[in-house]
Parts: C-alpha cells; structure tokens; sequence
C-alpha cells in the first residue's frame, strides 16, 4: 500500500459501494488530486482548512483515504455526543463556509475549472465519513455518493485504518510529609444505586460509580415504571444533582391507587328512584304544613279559610350555552403536514391510508407537522427544526434520521447501531396505544444498520425491544411541541398490523396537537379504530 509523506491513512473504501463519482473532463477527481492540491487548494484555500480534504491514493477499485499526520486519535463526526459533537459540527461548517466563499469568489473571477473541482469534491458530505482531531475536520470519503439500499455495514463500507495514539500515563503524584515521600494511594470510587421498590421497575442504568465531591446528574436517574395499580411519587430522597459522599442507595416511593368501585347500572337507578320519591315525601309534608297554618287564620299572611291558594308555575332555570373553547379543533385536513422525500421509508403510504393530505418538505418550516423519512435526501437545517418544534411543532422521524434530531436535539437520545434483521418481540409500554395493540407485538427489521436507541435521557418510552430491553420508540417533549422518534419504519416489507402501528402513532401526534384522546381525534375524522386493532 502507497505511503504518502506528512499524511496517515484514515479509510479505505471500494468504488462498487457508490454512485455519482465526480469528474472533470472524463478522469475522476482522485485522479486529478494531486495537480489539483498544488494549483488549486494551496493558492486558494487558507491553510486552516486546507487539510479537509483527505488524499487519496487509488489502486483498482479501492481508495484509501489519508490526512494530515494526527496527535489525538480521529473520531468520526456521527459518533461524537456533547460538547465534542458542538464543537466539531462548527468547525465543519465554518469549513464548508470557506470552500463555498471561495468557489463563489474562483465562479466570478471566471476560473471555471478551479471553482467545478472545489464543488464537486465538497459535493457530498456524510457525516459517517468526517473524521475529527486536533481542532480540524476531515473529510475521509468524498466526490461520491453512498448507493441507495447498500446493505453491508457501515464499517464494511468504509474500513477504518487509523492507528489509535497511546494515552500519556501521568506519573503518580508524590506526597511529602515530614520529609519523606510517600506515593499518593489509588482512591476506589463509591457506589451511586436506584432501586426500584416493589411497585415498579427501573429503565436505564441503576449503578454508578462516582468518587467524592462528584455530583449525580439528572440525565442519570432513571425513568420508573410504576406497576400497574401503583403510581410513582418520587424518590425516598432527590437524587439530582446529589453530591457523592460515600456508598449512596435511592429508592423508588409509590402509592397504591384505589381501585374505582362502579355500580351496575340497575342499581344506580335505584338510589336515583329513592332520593326522588324522598325529596317527594318532603315536599308533601311541607306543602300540608302550610295549608294547615293558613286555614287557622294564625298564620299572619292575611287569608282565611275561603282565600284560594295561588301556586307560582315552577321557574325553569334559561339553559347556558357553554363557552367557544380559545382554541378550535383541527381535522385532518386543517393542519399543515409536510413530509421529506423518501428513502428507505415511506411515510406518505401510512399518511395516505388515513386520507391525510400533505405536501413535500418545503425547508421554511411552515407546518404544523414534519416527517421525516429514513434515509432522505432533503436537507434539513438542525437549528430552524430545533426553533420549529420549540414553537408548538410536532416532528415524526424515523431510523437513520436518528443524526438531524442528535444535531437539533443533542441532549434527548443516545444513539447506537444493530445489524439484527427480522422479527423481534416488542413491549407497548405507551398506555393508551397498549388498548389498541395490546402488551406485546411484533416488529419487523427488514435491513441491517438500523439505528439503535442506547438510551434516553429526556423523553417517554413507547416500545420496548425484548431482544435487548432497549426502546425502539420514544416521544421527546421539546418546549411546546413534541418529537417521535421510531427505530422502525414503513417499507415494502412491513405486514398489515405493523402498518396497524404507525396509523395509530401518526392519530397520537394528531391527539397531542388538539389535547385530546386517539379515540376523541379518532371520532371526529371518521377513523374507525376496530380497523386499526393488532390481530
């Protein structure tokens, strides 16, 4: 394998596992690379950026990638979380920020050839394949686009070649009393635990080790699942932002809900029966209580015993019209809905089984709902979706679109990846979905590289995988609106109940857009919900 001097191999990658190869007059951009790198990047990119683009080195159908000669070991872009995930994406767009001033400024000075090579190099930017180190960005596979329905894994695709950097090990500090050294004894953390009582169970870790002084964040508490007949009220004592002092326990408190009694019908009837007949009983004795006091002549009232009685007709009370309630109910119809161009999903085929009207994805984000299809090839600005959802807006997102809600929404989910294909078991842990689909259903992968939720940090789980007890449905409230995320999504492959599925979870953003019920959003549409019951 060819060595390039002043530059390390990151990647390598074969050809067959993309389309729209890039080119200038019948020769690919690697193979123009190196005349380019010296006419065009070093005269007109600042050598801040200059690196950017990795070298390639292309022998038959195979390209390894090489950057600049690192100090830290590269991460790649899409595995980033935090801060690290911040600082990189800005740094990434102040990069691309720079290559697109700079074709614009080589396009008016009419340096055609310059300016098409810049384009098409920065053309296609995958975050899986942005590799980051040393406060600099790297683009390791680029002048191509990844195949639609490529199965292989990612880390099949594109092989990693890094060499990892040993980490300094600091010495061990030394401490002098009374002169004579004494080497600092290794300090053991203590155990943070969350047990979760009797009338519950836990999702998420229940362990932590954490050393003194350490604080227990609130990311970190697990969400309780009360049992049902039980409700969660907190715990024994508050476990956020807790400082670590020694061996820590925090248990679940719950409270038993009384059961409501109802009476049977008949019976309600009854007890109405006889408080009428004793209110009748009532009224009858006071009525000959007067009668007798007036024919007395003692009663005061100036009548006597010929004076005709004169009973009032009964005031029946004017009906009050209930109050126009501030906010109208939408149908269907009476909302914006906008959906991304398809990919490996298909939104628009469940939306159309429930005559839902919508329109394409227009990126001014003037809807009241935005889905998100799997694999799209939309490009959707993760500050403007952070800001609309913040505003009342309700977002459904599915699988690889798990890295637009990380960039607009870093600090809800936590996300991983899983090769599993086929049917998995999953627990419907969303009350009011688990009416229509009962405990367990089922759920079909029909392809690898799936994105997995490792965990949530803010949000409600809604299905829970009973291959690994992970979710593969959550729902993330963001400000005044919401966000549904799914590791399963519609495609050719999904049978009649699993469509059944995403029927119901599109009526559930319906409902919270109208705070009412599935049924209630249910009834006034016309939806029969019998039709979308699992079978």
């Amino acid at each position: 394998m060819a060595t390039v001097i002043g530059k390390e191999q990151l990647c390598s990658t074969d050809l067959k596992y993309f389309k729209s190869v890039q080119g200038i007059d019948g020769k690919t951009l690697f193979d123009r690379y190196k005349l380019a790198e010296s006419n065009i990047i070093n005269n007109y990119i600042d050598p801040k950026y200059r690196d950017f683009l990795a070298y390639p080195v292309k022998e038959g159908g195979i390209i390894t990638f090489h950057g600049k000669t690192y100090n830290e070991t590269p991460r790649i872009l899409s595995d980033l979380q935090g801060d690290d995930l911040a600082k990189y994406q800005n740094i990434k767009a102040e990069t691309l920020a720079h290559f697109n001033k700079e074709i614009d400024s080589l396009k008016k000075s009419d340096k055609t050839v310059e300016a098409e090579f810049l384009a098409a190099a920065t053309k296609y930017v995958d975050d899986r394949f942005v590799y980051c180190y040393d406060d600099k960005v790297v683009l390791g596979v680029w002048g191509m686009q990844l195949r639609d329905n490529v199965r292989a894994d990612i880390s099949e695709i594109c092989k990693i070649l890094i060499e990892r950097k040993k980490e300094i090990q600091s010495e061990p500090e030394i401490l002098v009393i009374d002169g004579s050294q004494l080497e600092e004894q290794s300090v053991s953390p203590f155990t943070v635990r969350f047990n979760a009582g009797e009338g519950g169970s836990l999702y998420g870790a229940t362990e932590y080790a954490k050393y003194n002084g350490d604080i227990v964040a609130e990311s970190e508490v697990p969400q309780v699942n009360a049992k049902e007949g039980y409700e969660f009220t907190g715990w024994d004592r508050n476990p956020n932002n807790y400082t670590v002092a020694g061996n820590t326990k925090f248990t679940a408190q719950y409270c038993e809900i009384q059961p409501v009694v109802t009476l049977p019908w008949w019976k309600g009837c009854l007890n109405w029966l006889l408080l009428l007949l004793l209110l009748a009983l009532i009224f009858i004795m006071l009525w000959c209580c007067l009668l007798k006091n007036c024919k007395s002549n003692d009663c005061g009232c100036g009548c006597d015993e010929n004076t005709e009685i004169v009973i009032p007709p009964p005031v029946i009370p004017t009906p009050v019209t209930p109050p126009t309630p501030n906010k109208p109910v939408k149908k269907f119809n009476d909302i914006k809905i906008e959906t991304t161009k398809k990919g490996y999903d298909n939104i628009s085929e469940i939306l159309n089984m429930l005559d839902i009207k919508h329109n394409a994805f227009s990126g001014k984000f003037k809807c009241d709902m935005l889905f998100i299809n799997c694999g799209t090839s939309d490009n959707i600005n993760a500050d403007l979706l952070k800001k609309y959802v913040e505003n009342g807006g309700i977002v459904y997102a599915s699988d690889m679109a798990s890295g637009i809600i990380y960039r607009s929404f870093p600090n809800t989910l936590v996300f991983g990846s899983s090769d599993k294909t086929g049917k998995i078991k999953a627990t419907v842990i969303d009350a009011e979905l688990k009416e229509y689909l009962g405990n367990i259903i089922d759920v079909n992968f029909d392809l690898g590289g799936w994105r997995m939720i490792n965990e949530v940090i803010k949000g409600k789980v809604i299905l829970l995988s009973n291959d690994n007890n992970l979710p593969i449905m959550v729902e993330i409230p963001i400000g005044k609106g919401k966000v549904y995320y799914t590791s399963f999504h519609n495609s050719g492959q999904t049978t009649g109940n699993e469509k059944k599925l995403l029927q119901l979870l599109v009526l559930k953003q319906f409902a919270f857009l109208n705070n009412m019920t599935i049924q209630e959003i249910a009834d006034i549409n016309g939806v029969d919900l019998n039709n979308l019951k699992y079978k």
